[in-house]
């Protein structure tokens, strides 16, 4: 038998546990390097991201859905609406701030794009509703200050946007 055949079944059992989540948590604080919101990260910008960060998103995601289940609400998810994509000019590209996130600018992309997935990927497994808020306002320099702040028009679009959609519920 091998180690990780023995594992697994307790692996599993962890990953959906809120001790499992605490422990990881006080494991990382002491281990692991982290920064504040605001913080400038120095040194070179990382060229990919680590995927239990998005396995833990997923897991967050599907625990945000189950309790508000639970406790007889209806969760609505969104995507994150954004400046930066692929295809970003260079004048919209100096408007990212990179040096926020440590990932370079593809990085970035891939990031928030298996983010998007992610989210729409447990509204169909959980059979809840999603507004993929990111589509319709993806690239649209004028709503944002950076690449996720959004600037007093962008905040009234995106507000109408959900409103919208909410009414039509």
């Amino acid at each position: 038998y091998s180690t990780h055949f023995l594992l697994k079944p307790i692996i599993n059992l962890l990953e959906v546990s809120q001790m499992y989540l605490r422990l990881r948590t006080i494991f990382e604080k002491k281990n692991l390097y982290y920064v504040f919101e605001g913080d400038i990260i120095s040194g070179e910008l990382k060229k990919s991201y680590n995927k239990w960060g998005i396995k833990q998103f997923q897991l967050n995601i599907e625990s945000f859905v189950d309790l508000c289940n639970n406790i007889g609400t209806e969760p609505i998810l969104f995507t994150q609406p954004r400046l930066i994509k692929e295809n970003n000019t260079k004048e919209t590209r100096k408007k990212i701030r990179l040096e926020y996130t440590n990932l370079d600018f593809g990085a970035l992309c891939k990031a928030f794009n298996e983010c998007d997935s992610t989210i729409i990927s447990v509204a169909q497994k959980k059979q809840t509703k999603v507004f993929d808020l990111a589509k319709p306002f993806l690239g649209k320099n004028d709503l944002f200050l950076d690449h996720i702040h959004l600037t007093n028009l962008g905040s009234a679009k995106i507000a109408n946007a959900v409103a919208d959609f909410i009414y039509q519920l």
